[in-house]
């Protein structure tokens, strides 16, 4: 079953056929953007045992055979904001060895609404059954226990 992080629509409509995944979470005014990537590296830290690795060097993310993916075409061509607080990871499956790439970037709103801007994305196929989805639920379920979300997450591209 897919996590209802989502609405059931997102959750129908978005994440089977495609090979990534991107959302934004938002928290409390007053949160700051250094506790929320503590809590993401302690969430992805907590799910080590099950594939999960934090990645320092971004260099090798990203870069889809045969695809012109990198870190910045993921995010649109564009650089993030407050990139020296980006948080990068893997996650391989267990039985098949396929890895996801994931990056979690941290900004605030135009009212100070502090977010994390959360991308995952395969290295091979075009249909994930919905695992990008459950590799940014996952580490978010973790941040979530410590930082609740102030609204429901935004989804931008599946």
């Amino acid at each position: 079953s897919v996590p209802s992080l989502f609405t059931p629509l997102q959750t129908v409509t978005m994440g089977f056929f495609t090979h990534i995944f991107e959302a934004e979470f938002f928290f409390a005014q007053g949160t700051s953007l250094e506790d929320l990537r503590a809590a993401v590296l302690a969430g992805i830290e907590s799910l080590q045992s099950q594939g999960w690795e934090v990645v320092e060097d971004r260099a090798p993310l990203f870069q889809r055979p045969g695809d012109k993916h990198n870190y910045i075409h993921a995010y649109r061509n564009k650089e993030e904001k407050n990139v020296e607080l980006t948080v990068f990871g893997t996650h391989t499956s267990k039985i098949m060895g396929f890895v996801d790439d994931l990056a979690f970037t941290f900004g605030e709103t135009e009212v100070d609404t502090p977010y994390i801007k959360a991308l995952s994305v395969s290295r091979v196929g075009e249909g994930d059954l919905y695992q990008n989805k459950r590799n940014i639920i996952n580490v978010m379920d973790q941040v979530k226990r410590v930082h609740p979300f102030s609204e429901k997450p935004k989804v931008y591209r599946s």
